[in-house]
């Protein structure tokens, strides 16, 4: 029942789009008609060109992924596909007719049609879902759903559910992984069994989906939930316990048809590391050029204040756990470190030089940073990059640190902003420093940079 439901849904909507697409192809025929009132129309081309439309732009929206469920996304889940096919016909029909059409090309009405369509779908099928939401949540249109599991992984699964009226799912109970109570309920849901009651539930029920939220050490039983699931028309779907990973920035992706679950990357990856790349060199650059004459003024008074270079180099560990030279303006006299080897700064520890103490306080002595953010082993924002004489001690002592390595190490970040720099609490930086990466986007950035100009440069965790 469910499928026929489904595929009549499906017909309705192709049917829909078809209406649309002529609807606006004559639109847009009139439009060019009467901008090009020169211009003699070849009716036999255009009513090729009409039903060429009309397969390649349904074919398009198919394999876009238009016409699959859209009960679990929000927004505007319709744009790129809707985008991607009218582009993608674009291309190919002004191919087709430069190849094996001698008469001029329509090129103004493909635009117009291109253009008006883009509109027309992306606008009746915000419409749609929006209709179809209401109506979910009104208690039409329901997917009838067993959770098979009742750990905390299922119970958060459900409670998201529940929050989400509009996706029109119905949960009908949870199948406990162990001890089956009765009257036992959660978030108002029953528990209707344990798991071996699995096929007595679906024959009681009307079950359309079965979810299968166990927790992380009992997953193995899901391959005898699917055979079982064999003898019923339900579709089987797997929630991933991944709160007992350590998790960061998870992406789903297919590889050569094999289906892969990435649980640790970086966000930097295709665009976002062009984005981000270009945001650094424009970003550096200017501030560079901007306060050349700052940092004439700052090299001047090191080198008459004190012996030794202008500049410190200083070892870290940056992006993927890479090695690079940290560029600062030279706080302390050369050689400080020679009889205590690497330590952390600490307030009043006297090693700066008068100077080199207001640098210091006023975060003066990060500036040359911006040089590394143009060589590329540093960004504008990210986490703060550690020695690597401390990072031995760091990842034994304190969970997911090394994740932090999965971004650009950053001149100011999310921790920094938050007060969560200098002689603090590392394991509250680190959930700062997972945040941002596992949040990231260039709107975040200038989030950061932006607090970061409002609160100023001087801290009072800066020494």
């Amino acid at each position: 029942m469910l499928r026929q439901h489904n595929r009549s849904f499906l017909a309705s909507q192709v049917l829909f789009d078809t209406f649309l697409i002529s609807f606006i192809w004559h639109f847009s025929f009139k439009q060019a008609e009467l901008a090009e009132t020169s211009q003699v129309w070849n009716l036999n081309l255009f009513g090729g060109l009409y039903f060429f439309s009309l397969v390649l732009l349904i074919s398009g929206f198919a394999k876009f992924g238009i016409y699959h469920s859209f009960r679990a996304t929000e927004g505007l889940g319709d744009l790129f596909p809707i985008v991607g096919s009218f582009v993608t016909y674009l291309i190919l029909t002004n191919l087709g007719l430069f190849v094996f059409s001698e008469r001029k090309n329509p090129a103004q009405f493909l635009l117009i049609f291109s253009a008006s369509g883009m509109v027309g779908m992306i606008f009746f099928r915000m419409l749609l879902r929006q209709f179809l939401k209401k109506l979910r949540s009104k208690g039409f249109n329901l997917r009838h759903i067993l959770i098979v599991g009742d750990g905390r992984n299922a119970q958060e699964f459900a409670r998201r559910i529940r929050r989400c009226r509009w996706m029109g799912f119905h949960i009908v109970g949870f199948l406990s992984e162990s001890n089956y109570e009765t009257d036992k309920h959660f978030w108002g849901i029953p528990v209707v069994g344990s798991i071996t009651d699995l096929e007595d539930v679906l024959k009681e029920k009307q079950i359309d989906q079965v979810y299968c939220a166990l927790s992380f050490d009992k997953i193995g039983l899901a391959k005898g939930i699917s055979e079982k699931l064999e003898k019923s028309t339900a579709d089987f779907r797997i929630v991933p316990d991944l709160a007992e990973l350590s998790t960061l920035n998870t992406s789903f992706y297919m590889m050569d048809g094999i289906p892969v679950l990435g649980i640790r990357e970086s966000p930097l990856q295709g665009i976002n590391l062009i984005q981000k790349r270009i945001f650094d060199i424009v970003f550096s650059f200017t501030v560079l050029v901007v306060s050349l004459p700052m940092t004439l003024l700052i090299a001047f008074i090191i080198k008459t204040s004190s012996k030794g270079p202008i500049f410190f180099k200083q070892k870290r560990i940056g992006y993927d756990g890479r090695e690079f030279s940290i560029i600062k303006f030279r706080s302390m006299p050369v050689d400080v470190e020679q009889a205590s080897g690497p330590i952390w700064a600490e307030k009043n520890d006297g090693r700066a030089t008068g100077f080199g103490s207001f640098l210091r306080k006023t975060s003066l002595d990060e500036w040359p940073q911006f040089f590394n953010v143009l060589m590329g082993s540093m960004s504008v924002v990210g986490p703060r990059p550690e020695r690597p004489e401390f990072i031995v001690q760091f990842k034994e002592d304190i969970p997911r640190y090394m994740l932090r390595h999965k971004m650009k190490a950053g001149i100011t970040g999310w921790a920094q902003v938050n007060g969560w720099r200098g002689r603090t609490s590392l394991t509250k930086r680190i959930q700062y420093d997972l945040h941002y990466i596992d949040n990231w986007s260039i709107w975040f950035d200038l989030k950061i940079i932006l607090v970061t100009i409002i609160k100023g440069f001087i801290h009072k965790n800066a020494y």
